[in-house]
């Protein structure tokens, strides 16, 4: 039987605000126009791996920032749930089905090869969202680095990765396999938010410690943001084709 959490009433106003906190971001106040040109198929290849390259830091080292994380958690229970996102986003025990190999496998469809993959982000601004994620993540509480990787982090991910997935196969690529990656986070991810929304709730019980979860989130997502907003003028400057396909 799995295991579940035995709610708090108490803490229920919080998670809700939780949400409400996504919804006051301009991130998420609309479709970002890089976004909204992907969906209709007006990026070219070199936008994409723009893109993907600038993320794949984050997502290759994602499992380690959450390590890094649950490394602070004084909680058995609470470890065992972080215990199995750490193991489901390393394959669950498959290499070839680690969050880092599908997201490859991605690359490979916008014709990167692993040996041409970047160390680090090729923009400024990505740089600057995988900095701060390995700070908070590193050096920050324990509160702070599951506000970022379980609700900063994937919280958006299965509303936009389900999108993502059905422009790139309409749009882009033909291979399923090459969308692996988005297609398990649009299941993946809505359990992994959850749990860390109840516990980052459960604990965020001072006004000071809901007030810091707050500017994780938002702090985060301005990053983000940057990011796009750099990659979109970017697309802006390459020309295009109307129904690029790779």
């Amino acid at each position: 039987m799995p295991l579940t959490f035995e709610m708090n009433p108490g803490i229920q106003p919080f998670r809700e605000k939780l949400r409400w906190f996504q919804g006051q971001h301009p991130l998420f106040q609309g479709v970002h126009p890089f976004w909204r040109d992907c969906f209709h198929g007006r990026l070219s290849t070199a936008d994409l791996r723009a893109w993907a390259l600038d993320a794949y830091p984050v997502v290759r080292d994602f499992s380690r920032l959450y390590t890094h994380v649950a490394a602070k958690c004084e909680s058995e229970q609470t470890m065992t749930f972080l215990a199995e996102t750490i193991y489901e986003e390393t394959g669950s025990g498959a290499e070839a089905e680690s969050h880092p190999t599908l997201f490859r496998k991605l690359l490979r469809a916008l014709d990167v090869p692993e040996d041409g993959i970047p160390p680090i982000n090729p923009t400024e601004t990505g740089r600057a969202v995988w900095e701060f994620c390995w700070e908070t993540a590193r050096n920050d509480s324990f509160l702070a680095g599951l506000t970022l990787v379980g609700i900063g982090i994937e919280r958006p991910l299965p509303n936009l990765f389900q999108l993502l997935a059905r422009a790139f196969q309409r749009h882009y690529v033909k291979d399923a396999a090459a969308v692996k990656y988005f297609t398990v986070h649009t299941v993946a991810d809505v359990k992994h938010s959850q749990i860390a929304a109840r516990v980052v709730s459960e604990l965020a019980q001072s006004a000071a410690a809901q007030s810091r979860v707050r500017e994780v989130l938002f702090q985060l997502w301005d990053l983000q943001k940057r990011q796009l907003d750099e990659l979109y003028r970017a697309s802006q400057r390459r020309p295009h084709r109307e129904g690029v396909r790779l």
